[in-house]
């Protein structure tokens, strides 16, 4: 009889085995930070598309409007308030925001006014309210110096006209944040919350985005200048036009 020949299977030993656990391991660990920075651009992205879009309606609104940029609220102080969620929502065919700001009522979160960075969750942990019944997490610029005239999206007074600003491509008007962002209550260094204790973090890493009067959209790193009537930058950031 000839010889049987045996065939061996090949096995991974303990030490092979743990090996290859580890080595897998160290590849993750290399590989998820990446992963989680190409999550993050898409979100900064998707935001920075939602700043356009919102940006864009707030001209379609000014042009209807004799020029006004819009408001950032308006109604029976503080009972059947509306704001400019409300208001913008009709051109971005959300028609049904513009019924909504009476009392009571049920409270939205339209998707265009809320940075795939912010969770809902942390709209209470940050004391961020609703403004006529919508909640989101973007913010409009309504400073405004009535000694000289400049009005921006008046909150309960008037709005400015954009015909009016000569540097509309440096002034802000939408940025992540309380639904209203007031040079009058943005005078902390670093402007990480504002002097009600409205927290405003950074949704993007140590970033933001900030969408301006003449509708374009920066990434802009750190947290909103803080406002001071000696700083320049900032009062053409705000006002846009230097004292």
């Amino acid at each position: 009889m000839g010889k049987q020949i045996r065939k061996t299977v090949g096995r991974f030993t303990l030490i092979e085995l743990l090996v290859v656990i580890a080595i897998i391991a160290i590849l993750a660990s290399m590989l998820l930070p990446a992963l989680q920075q190409a999550r993050e651009k898409g979100r900064q992205s998707s935001c920075s598309g939602n700043l356009k879009q919102i940006g864009m309606a707030a001209q379609m609104y000014s042009g209807d409007a004799n020029d006004l940029i819009v408001p950032a609220g308006f109604g029976v102080k503080w009972s059947k308030v509306w704001g400019w969620y409300n208001l913008l929502g009709p051109y971005m065919g959300l028609s049904n925001l513009q019924n909504l700001g009476a009392e009571g009522g049920e409270v939205v979160y339209p998707k265009i006014f809320s940075c795939p960075s912010v969770t809902r969750e942390s709209y209470d942990e940050n004391g961020w309210d609703a403004l006529g019944n919508v909640r989101g997490s973007y913010g409009i610029n309504s400073s405004s110096d009535s000694g000289a005239g400049v009005y921006l999206a008046g909150s309960f007074e008037p709005c400015g006209k954009i015909t009016n600003f000569r540097n509309a491509s440096k002034t802000f008007l939408f940025s992540e944040g309380y639904w209203q962002l007031s040079r009058y209550k943005l005078v902390q260094t670093p402007n990480d919350r504002n002097s009600d204790g409205k927290l405003l973090p950074n949704p993007h890493g140590e970033a933001r985005n900030v969408g301006y009067l003449d509708g374009h959209v920066e990434f802009y790193r750190g947290y909103l200048p803080t406002f001071d009537w000696s700083n320049k930058n900032a009062q053409l950031f705000y006002l846009g036009r230097m004292y």
